[in-house]
């Protein structure tokens, strides 16, 4: 099946992004996932993309080269990306230091999810209806 709905995931845990691509594929089957293993690679490959960008980006806090509040404020910086959803994941159980840290609005950072159900629901918040 060809389809425009796209979800990108800059995470360096192969383990995160799998898990990420299950629940995706099982709860929202219409939507492709590319993956990227640090910011910097997510934000070339948005450079060289046409219309349509992804639905939504999930970025993990912590990665090698380009943090995900780096890449954050990237996309923040281009008014074409800037539209886009975007949801910063941490290991933390406290995703509100991460926030006040980096100077990111708290109700964007959030623990990563443990159970497909709680991707799926993360999904539900951060993709189109």
């Amino acid at each position: 099946m060809t389809t425009n709905r796209c979800v990108y995931l800059a995470d360096d845990d192969e383990d995160g992004n799998l898990f990420f691509e299950i629940a995706l594929r099982k709860y929202f089957p219409n939507y492709q996932h590319c993956h990227f293993v640090h910011g910097g690679h997510l934000l070339s490959a948005l450079q060289q993309a046409s219309h349509p960008y992804p639905d939504a980006i999930f970025l993990d806090v912590l990665m090698p080269l380009l943090s995900g509040p780096d890449t954050y404020k990237a996309l923040q910086a281009n008014l074409s990306w800037s539209a886009i959803p975007t949801c910063l994941l941490t290991a933390s159980d406290d995703p509100s230091y991460f926030a006040e840290k980096h100077g990111i609005n708290a109700q964007l950072v959030h623990t990563k999810p443990i159970t497909l159900e709680a991707v799926r629901d993360l999904l539900l918040t951060y993709l189109p209806n």
